[in-house]
């Protein structure tokens, strides 16, 4: 991904001075040290921290440890995706925007994709829609191979100098382990961006949603409690699949299709480019690092929404309970937040 910016001059915010995963629990702990591992056999730029070590360099306490890939950075998402629709565009493509595709049906020698406005034939096609795959026909069993999961994001204020250096230190990058993934970083003007769930599965509607990212900057960060001013929010839904890892298929005759980023969509949608872009020009299934498989719904797909939600619910409440016991909320923090409109 680093590379690709470089290569096309992507301005994009990007610094890649590391990427912390933290540890939220003992037994996570043991976890991302084994993975820790894992890549340091492999020549990897990693280290394991210590709870401390988490804590001196993101500023974020009540982490067990984690480690560093320090491969790993951040980005500005919207202009990554902009930059690479530009050297796209700069290199032949042609992108049709708001063009919704209704139908994908065969015709002799390929397919032909429908939309409100007209039709394209093509040889192969690749659907890349990952969370968004709520076609109407065409391969409408998409819809129901994943749940799609809202993630929610909350940019403050920029922060003063003191407070700033107080916080991820080098610019680097976190995320944690917790079953309702949390994430953070600086942006270029020095505001701290959270991300993670909602309060609902639903699309972002209120700023009520984001609430739980409020109670979170709290508590992993109290020193914030006076300085800290949410300005910002926004959302999307990410594709949860069963068992947490991407899924790739050859659909039929030349349609191939790729989701499940599971929240990891940044990197991972990358990569998954450079595969299906492969795919279509000929290359055999053995020799992609992802396989193809079939695709199979998720049992009961109606009902698995329900159980996120509980589940959620659940993780919720008892982060609740924690914080109460510890100290009280100092505000309603949600006046004054402004949306960010979508950009999809």
């Amino acid at each position: 991904m680093f590379e690709l910016i470089a290569r096309y001059q992507i301005r994009c915010d990007a610094v890649r001075h590391g990427w912390i995963q933290a540890a939220h629990s003992a037994a996570a702990l043991r976890l991302v040290h084994a993975r820790a591992q894992q890549w340091s056999e492999r020549g990897a730029a990693v280290a394991v921290l210590g709870a401390e070590e988490v804590a001196a360099q993101s500023g974020a306490l009540g982490y067990y440890g984690g480690w560093i890939d320090r491969r790993g950075g951040r980005l500005q998402p919207l202009d990554y995706s902009r930059g690479l629709a530009r050297a796209a565009r700069q290199r032949g493509a042609t992108l049709y925007e708001h063009s919704r595709v209704q139908t994908i049906t065969p015709r002799p020698g390929g397919w032909r994709l429908a939309t409100a406005a007209g039709s394209l034939d093509a040889d192969k096609v690749v659907l890349c829609m990952n969370a968004y795959a709520a076609m109407q026909g065409g391969w409408s069993a998409l819809t129901r191979a994943y749940v799609p999961v809202g993630s929610f994001q909350l940019a403050s204020e920029p922060l003063d100098p003191d407070t700033r250096a107080s916080l991820l230190k080098d610019n680097v990058a976190v995320s944690d382990t917790h079953p309702l993934l949390h994430y953070f970083r600086l942006d270029a003007e020095g505001r701290l961006i959270m991300g993670g769930p909602g309060l609902t599965l639903h699309s972002l509607r209120s700023p009520a949603q984001v609430e739980p990212l409020l109670a979170w900057v709290e508590r992993v960060f109290p020193g914030l409690r006076e300085v800290y001013r949410p300005q910002y929010y926004w959302g999307g839904d990410v594709a949860r699949t069963l068992d947490h890892l991407p899924h790739l298929h050859d659909l039929r005759s030349g349609v191939y299709a790729f989701y499940g980023c599971n929240g990891r969509g940044v990197a991972l949608a990358t990569a998954a480019g450079g595969w299906l872009a492969r795919l279509a020009l000929g290359a055999r299934a053995s020799e992609l690092p992802l396989p193809l498989t079939p695709l199979r719904p998720v049992p009961l797909h109606a009902a698995y929404p329900l159980y996120i939600q509980a589940a959620r619910l659940f993780y919720t409440l008892t982060e609740r309970f924690k914080r109460s016991a510890s100290a009280p909320r100092t505000a309603t923090p949600t006046v004054g937040l402004r949306r960010v409109p979508s950009q999809r």
